[in-house]
């Protein structure tokens, strides 16, 4: 079934469909979510607003000022952009990921890199990567 929602403040456990709001919250989002503040545990589509936040994994794309998640395959698309483990494109401002696959293109893009012995963070201005 195909949901279409639009409030001010929405909270749900599951979209399939359309989300727009001020405030959005649903455990899993798979369609489009839009509004100033978007908070989803999971995401299958398209995340876009003035902040964007992922708790855990995401399938697709966030496209605000602020985007974060855990664990994205996709891209991100803002001035600031932040996950914890990527597979595929970061565009923006500053980029900062830590583990995966991915490109970053970015006035400043930061890669921390942790192995048994060392941790330390890699930066450096307009592309990144890790392959």
């Amino acid at each position: 079934m195909l949901d279409f929602k639009i409030n001010l403040l929405i909270e749900e456990q599951r979209i399939n469909g359309f989300l727009l709001g001020i405030r959005n919250y649903a455990q899993e989002v798979r369609g489009l979510q839009c509004g100033a503040l978007n908070l989803t545990e999971q995401l299958a589509g398209w995340q876009t607003g003035l902040v964007n936040h992922i708790f855990d994994l995401a399938y697709g794309a966030q496209i605000g000022l602020l985007n974060e998640s855990h664990k994205h395959i996709g891209s991100q698309w803002g001035i600031l952009n932040r996950t914890n483990e990527l597979y595929g494109l970061q565009f923006g401002l500053v980029c900062h990921a830590h583990e995966g696959k991915y490109l970053q293109i970015g006035l400043l893009t930061l890669r921390e890199q942790t192995n048994q012995y060392t941790a330390y963070t890699t930066i450096t201005p307009l592309l990144g990567f890790k392959f």
